[in-house]
């Protein structure tokens, strides 16, 4: 009777115990979605200095392609959870806090210029990606040349790139000998673009979309003085958003926006490629 009872015991502690576990993972795993629709509130990191992405305006307006991109968002959540009305809070996000941010429930989702990689200090993941750029190089016209012929040999060559950016780390991985200089903050890439023009650094490295953004900012011409190196990107960089890890139902609504046919028409009001200006990497697979 004891050992029966027991075995009754156990068995019954086992089931609570596994229904307690799968309950809390279900729970975790829609915990974003059943937040917001409780609150009705979406909370967005989105970059301040990555034209067109996320930038102030003349006027200090946030503009970019990233407010369109969770506008579309917000409507897939109105109509998922049954909400007439959902409210955004957006704080800006750089690239030194964007990981931490999503990780601290501090936002649902950052959007910016985010290399899909691995990423194994947080505890985040990548959405499916959205846009596709890769590497390159802003120089003066009148520098090509010395560049080029100096590409295996950089002891002499001052390249500035983002601090905390995928690009530094393939930069000085590429050109150990070469003269690293890092610009940070809501203004790097500004900085970094400038510091080329006033020739304090001879070669600029980022993103061939950011590059243009910043560029087109300071009014500098990417027909005349100034140039874009390689033509074609040298790397392969997939943008996408990221999100919360773990948390399935999440992910699937975003990358459902992401594939959107509206995602694709919003994408085309804000991007372009010229027949001098390629930003686009051809080997990246969508």
């Amino acid at each position: 009777m004891f050992k029966t009872n027991l075995i009754k015991i156990i068995a019954t502690s086992f089931f609570f115990s596994f229904n307690c576990l799968y309950l809390s993972e279900v729970k975790s795993q829609n915990s974003t979605l059943t937040e917001i629709g409780e609150t009705g509130l979406l909370r967005v990191g989105i970059t301040g200095s990555a034209i067109p992405f996320g930038y102030r305006d003349s006027n200090q307006e946030l503009r970019g392609f990233c407010l369109d991109l969770i506008e579309l968002i917000k409507e897939e959540l109105k109509t998922k959870l049954n909400r007439k009305i959902i409210t955004t809070h957006i704080f800006i996000s750089d690239l030194a806090n964007r990981f931490q941010i999503v990780q601290d429930n501090i936002v649902h989702l950052e959007c910016g210029a985010n290399s899909i990689r691995e990423i194994d200090d947080y505890n985040v993941i990548f959405s499916d990606p959205f846009f596709v750029t890769g590497t390159q190089f802003l120089v003066a016209r009148d520098k090509v040349q010395q560049l080029t012929e100096n590409i295996d040999n950089t002891e002499n060559i001052k390249i500035g790139v983002l601090r905390y950016s995928s690009t530094e780390e393939y930069v000085r991985n590429r050109f150990p000998e070469a003269q690293i200089y890092l610009f940070q903050g809501l203004n790097g890439s500004s900085l970094g673009v400038s510091a080329v023009k006033n020739k304090r650094i001879d070669a600029f490295a980022d993103d061939g979309i950011l590059l243009i953004g910043s560029a087109t900012s300071l009014n500098i011409s990417l027909t005349k003085d100034f140039i874009l190196v390689p033509q074609t990107p040298i790397t392969c960089e997939e943008y996408g958003l990221i999100l919360p890890k773990d948390d399935l139902p999440w992910t699937q609504l975003v990358n459902l926006v992401i594939n959107s046919n509206e995602e694709k028409n919003i994408l085309g009001d804000w991007f372009f490629v010229t027949e001098n200006i390629n930003y686009n990497a051809p080997d990246c697979k969508r």
